[in-house]
């Protein structure tokens, strides 16, 4: 998978971070946790590089974090997160 950065598992879930592709990728996982398929993506308008991820609240939103890496980082250069239904 290219660009994966930041992981969260939720019991057979995988979600992936695809940076600079500024998507979700949600992976589920077999049994043993060693293989999966993927089953959809998460994507937003307001994804700017995101980097990693955070649960809400079990079976609510992901908070992804926007790192902005293609933006050159100044004193007023601004960073957020992004809540993304699952």
């Amino acid at each position: 998978m290219t660009n994966g950065d930041g992981l969260l598992l939720d019991g057979r879930l995988l979600y992936v971070v695809q940076n600079f592709d500024n998507r979700i990728v949600v992976v589920k996982l077999d049994r043993d946790l060693d293989e999966g398929s993927i089953v959809r993506y998460l994507t937003d308008d307001d994804f700017d590089v995101p980097t990693t991820l955070a649960e809400g609240r079990p079976g609510g939103y992901l908070w992804a974090v926007n790192a902005r890496f293609t933006t050159t980082a100044g004193p007023d250069t601004t960073y957020d997160v992004v809540r993304v239904s699952r």
